[in-house]
């Protein structure tokens, strides 16, 4: 194609001057209006002709030969015009344009290969990497015969660090010579249950009501869990339950807490002092149980965990359940554990344990505190994704490898 740049005063005369050179076929490629001298602006007009068209053109704007005659009876012939002059520079640029379009292919292909070249080194440098993660994560699995290894592998895969990894499997090691899973399921739940407390005990009164009532901070499933444990003692124990909240603070909150009573048909109340509270308490005596909701907030503010004090020593609770999320770090989670320790909980409610199966860290910050777990809950789903916890439940969310396996090797 050849291309040719027309520029005037106005766009009108610039495409006089394209269609009067280069035809009616010329294909404008660009326009735009640039400064001039002065103050002046002018239209720049960029055009391209294909070869044939251009000639086609050229052909069309020449005069036909004509037989002149002067005078004095002699004949001038005009000859055509000639293009084979001009076809040369056609033929060139046409020519050129060929070198560089291939040149251009040629420079796609390279980057193509040199990417290629660069994702397959990317792809080696990530296994060599996950391999270096592999070995310094699992660096015992080596030296443990494969019962071990798995448990070891486990333990890891769950968060427990090297030391508490190793010292579950000597312990274990220490027991007897374990033939199959079932006799390393026994021994481990035993070994668990050593360290770990799991105790959802709600004393029924004679008499009087039992009273819960349910701590944590903001987020962490507290109201959730404390309705689906009215429902589920409503349906089970076919008890007489009776919510109370007191936090008056959330935006929000009471309103919600109060709509799950009213589809749970649950009777509701809400007080804004402990004095309230207590008065309340002695109005709903014939209750069987009292559940009440506290205020949620951050367990470094020591003005709510004193607030929050008055209100479980204005009733003297039968159960205090503090309530954290499994998705916590250990280092957060040891320091809601020592924070809410000054509130003397009870038992402990686990929750949001479907997002993270990784509890090693924050089991072991509770065999530091030695605060019993409750209940856990797997979901929002009220009243279905809440349980009472046991050792099992936690060894299957720690170890699903071991325990999917011996369940499929009893089904076969």
């Amino acid at each position: 194609m050849r291309i040719k740049k027309y520029t005037a005063p106005t766009m009108r005369l610039a495409l006089e001057q394209m269609r009067k050179e280069l035809g009616d076929e010329a294909v404008i490629l660009s326009n735009r209006v640039i400064s001039g001298e002065g103050e002046d602006t002018v239209t720049e007009v960029v055009a391209g002709i294909e070869p044939k068209d251009l000639q086609r053109h050229l052909e069309r704007s020449v005069t036909p030969p004509v037989e002149i005659t002067q005078a004095a009876g002699e004949q001038i012939q005009i000859k055509k015009h000639d293009f084979a002059a001009n076809s040369a520079p056609i033929q060139k640029n046409t020519i050129t344009h060929k070198h560089n379009s291939a040149g251009m292919q040629t420079e796609v292909v390279s980057t193509a290969a040199t990417l290629l070249a660069i994702k397959e080194e990317l792809q080696q440098l990530r296994g060599t990497v996950n391999e270096i993660n592999e070995s310094t994560r699992y660096k015992y699995s080596g030296s443990l015969p494969q019962l071990y290894r798995k448990v070891y592998q486990e333990l890891r895969n769950a968060d427990f660090n090297e030391e508490q990894a190793m010292f579950y499997v000597g312990r274990l090691a220490a027991k007897r010579v374990h033939a199959n899973l079932s006799e390393i399921q026994d021994d481990i739940e035993h070994l668990f249950a050593q360290h770990f407390k799991c105790s959802s005990f709600l004393p029924m009164q004679n008499g009087e009501p039992t009273i819960a009532a349910f701590v944590g901070a903001t987020g962490a499933g507290k109201t959730s869990s404390l309705v689906k444990l009215a429902i589920a003692h409503k349906i089970a124990n076919r008890s007489d339950v009776l919510i109370v909240s007191a936090d008056t603070y959330k935006i929000g909150g009471a309103e919600q807490l109060q709509t799950y009573c009213m589809i749970a048909n649950i009777p509701y109340k809400t007080v804004n002092s402990p004095a309230e509270l207590r008065h309340l308490l002695l109005e709903e005596s014939h209750r069987d149980l009292i559940l009440i909701d506290t205020v949620g907030r951050s367990h470094r503010d020591e003005n709510h965990l004193h607030d929050i004090q008055m209100y479980l020593q204005a009733v003297s609770p039968h159960e205090t359940y503090l309530t954290l999320p499994a998705t916590l770090g250990e280092q957060v989670f040891t320091d809601c554990l020592q924070q809410y320790s000054k509130l003397q909980p009870t038992g402990l409610v686990l929750t949001k344990l479907d997002e993270s199966p990784y509890i090693g860290g924050i089991l072991q910050a509770l065999r530091k505190q030695l605060i019993p777990i409750s209940y856990i809950s797997t979901g929002q789903k009220i009243p279905d994704d809440i349980e009472v916890a046991t050792i099992y439940k936690l060894l299957r969310f720690i170890m699903p490898g071991i325990y999917s396996e011996q369940e499929e090797f009893e089904l076969a």
